[in-house]
């Protein structure tokens, strides 16, 4: 094993955009480099927040976001809109998934192959936020229908909703007994498609499908979920670079320490007498062979070289999943049970992108996002789809114009749920052949086939297992330990603004503040 004899005053377990962001607070303190030292279970940093490479003519290449995409929230408070600010970089502003807009969206009906009108669109997106509304309101008991609250304990989201719009609002929805006149069926129809492509879409914020959400959960960990008063942003070249060139700088980063220990070293303390200092032991792994195609895996820790460093504090930032009580890395003496506790329930939310590069741009250049109501956004999984039961489940319903960030002809396409795990088993050709029968059939029947095709593989990836917290974050989560000298930061760890990147950087700084006030 490599000891090392250097007492490092921080160790940040990882570096994703929450330790890069404690790690250049410590650094605008000091005013010079930070006494710390960042371990990295991956080959390059930047955590949820990559980027892959598709040709570009000659050698050059195109680099695309795998992970975090958008800006939420624009206002000046957010770290991520100061850091493309101080870039200079464009930003292409867009709807959210919570609050769609007819103007930036042209959402195809299947049979016509035509966007439905700005008028319907418009009319239903306003029933949509009706319904929430009355949800809402009898939830928190400023409505009297007792009835409805009664149902609502009970009920997932999509469920919730149809109850609200057939027994409050008096929208139709299909029925196999159904009697109604033609014209009254093809209402019905076209509301459930709507209703669809609607919480799908609120699916995509989530990473979570409503299918599967209760309202209880909901209401207890979304009521502002991708909620961005502000509005959201795109940033052109990528939102990667944001992160990884501008808060990496002169930082020194560890890259392929995988972290599988730490312990707090009872014998010895530290100068001040205060503190016991705290050992971090774990292995360093073989480089990935293509981060395209694979985030990281699982090595033989026998055969790769251990180390051993010791510090004053640490901060770690993982996802819940790592830190579970079989997850990949353990504590000594063990952590208090809430903590732990508050680690198993969390539910990490599933988003997996698909991108696709073509020779030309077939569909209109000024639109930020092209829709695809069902049935054409749903698949069939096959009998061997490695999912716990083959099910119809939505596939690729939302496709961004990648054209305005890159000025090449890119779609991406966001997928989440079951579906996004499945991809994750399946070759990318496979991929690309699934997306563009969706276009196809739901939009543009004389589409193209793509040049090249990449989708990130966010649960295989054993440093994350997942996209981001869906639901469970609690105080508990950003609770630290060992007199404050282990402390723990990440987007999981805000129970008010869970979910995004810019939450992730400000609980770095959080606990980077708490610790200059320690150490």
């Amino acid at each position: 094993m490599r000891m090392m004899t250097v007492v490092h005053d921080v160790i940040i377990i990882g570096a994703g955009a929450a330790r890069l962001g404690a790690a250049r607070c410590w650094t605008d303190h000091q005013k010079g480099p930070p006494p710390m030292l960042i371990l990295e279970a991956r080959d390059r940093i930047g955590g949820r927040v990559r980027q892959g490479q598709l040709p570009s003519g000659g050698d050059d290449v195109v680099k695309v976001d795998l992970g975090a995409n958008w800006i939420h929230n624009m206002v000046q408070e957010n770290p991520c809109l100061a850091l493309a600010q101080k870039r200079n970089s464009v930003l292409i502003r867009t709807s959210t998934d919570h609050d769609p807009d007819a103007n930036d969206t042209l959402l195809f009906d299947p049979h016509s192959k035509q966007p439905i009108s700005k008028h319907q669109f418009e009319k239903f997106s306003k029933l949509f936020h009706k319904v929430w509304d009355l949800m809402e309101m009898v939830w928190e008991e400023e409505h009297d229908d007792y009835q409805l609250l009664r149902q609502l304990r009970k009920l997932k989201v999509d469920e919730a909703f149809r109850v609200v719009l057939e027994t409050r609002l008096d929208c139709p929805f299909p029925s196999p007994t159904s009697n109604h006149d033609i014209l009254i069926e093809e209402e019905a129809i076209r509301n459930e498609r709507l209703l669809r492509w609607f919480l799908d879409r609120m699916s995509i914020s989530w990473a979570y499908p409503m299918r599967e959400l209760s309202v209880k959960k909901y209401m207890q960990f979304g009521d502002d979920e991708g909620d961005s008063p502000e509005g959201e942003a795109l940033v052109e070249g990528g939102f990667s670079p944001l992160i990884i060139e501008d808060l990496a700088t002169g930082l020194n980063v560890q890259k392929s320490h995988v972290v599988t220990h730490i312990s707090r070293l009872k014998e010895t303390t530290s100068a001040s007498g205060k503190n016991a200092l705290i050992s971090v032991k774990g292995y360093v792994a073989p480089s990935p062979t293509n981060d395209n195609k694979s985030n990281g895996k699982h090595h033989d820790k026998d055969d790769v070289a251990s180390f051993e460093y010791i510090c004053k504090s640490c901060i770690v930032t993982l996802p819940p999943t790592c830190l579970r009580e079989k997850g990949m890395l353990s504590f000594s003496p063990p952590l208090p049970r809430r903590k732990v506790k508050a680690w198993e329930k969390a539910q990490m939310g599933l988003l997996n992108l698909v991108i696709l590069q073509f020779d030309h741009v077939f569909w209109p250049e000024d639109t930020n996002f092209i829709g695809i109501m069902s049935p054409h956004s749903t698949v069939t999984l096959p009998p061997n789809s490695s999912l716990e039961e083959s099910s119809s489940c939505t596939g690729f319903c939302l496709f961004t114009n990648m054209y305005k960030t890159t000025k090449e002809p890119i779609l991406m396409a966001q997928t989440f749920g079951d579906f996004a795990a499945y991809i994750e088993s399946i070759p990318e050709q496979s991929v690309a052949e699934l997306a563009m029968d969706a276009i196809r059939k739901g939009a543009f029947p004389d589409a193209p086939d793509p040049m090249a095709c990449l989708r990130s593989t966010w649960l295989s990836d054993p440093f994350s297992q997942g996209s981001y917290l869906a639901t469970g974050a609690c105080r508990d989560m950003a609770q630290s330990c060992w007199d404050g000298t282990l402390r723990f930061a990440g987007e999981a760890t805000d129970e008010e603004d869970f979910g995004v990147v810019s939450c992730a950087i400000n609980s770095g700084i959080r606990e980077a503040k708490a610790l200059l006030k320690i150490i």
